[in-house]
């Protein structure tokens, strides 16, 4: 197999027809016989379940509370001067991270 991504141009032929004569691929009709599509209105219906509807409600709903400028300012500070680093501040951030992810 020779596959040179830079080069343009049509593709050798490839399947088990390669050998014999190149064949075209035959083109079906879209919609029904004939080639012409249902140009009749159609009444279609989609129901969307309280279940799916709850489900996309907790995708676009932040995760976290908004954090403003001067408190993100207050946690990287924290962060340099090692705050976070000791056990017991992990172990109120890890408890208060596990409610509010049970919600």
């Amino acid at each position: 197999m020779n596959i040179q991504p830079h080069r343009t141009g049509p593709r050798p032929d490839a399947g088990a027809d390669r050998i014999g004569r190149a064949t075209e691929p035959v083109a079906e009709p879209i919609h029904g016989r004939g080639g012409t599509a249902n140009l009749d209105p159609v009444d279609d219906q989609v129901v969307v379940s309280d279940a799916a509807r709850a489900l996309h409600q907790r995708a676009v709903e932040p995760v976290a509370p908004s954090l403003d400028a001067d408190r993100a300012r207050e946690v990287h500070q924290r962060i340099a001067d090692g705050f976070y680093d000791r056990t017991d501040v992990r172990e109120v951030l890890l408890s208060r991270l596990s409610q509010a992810l049970k919600g």
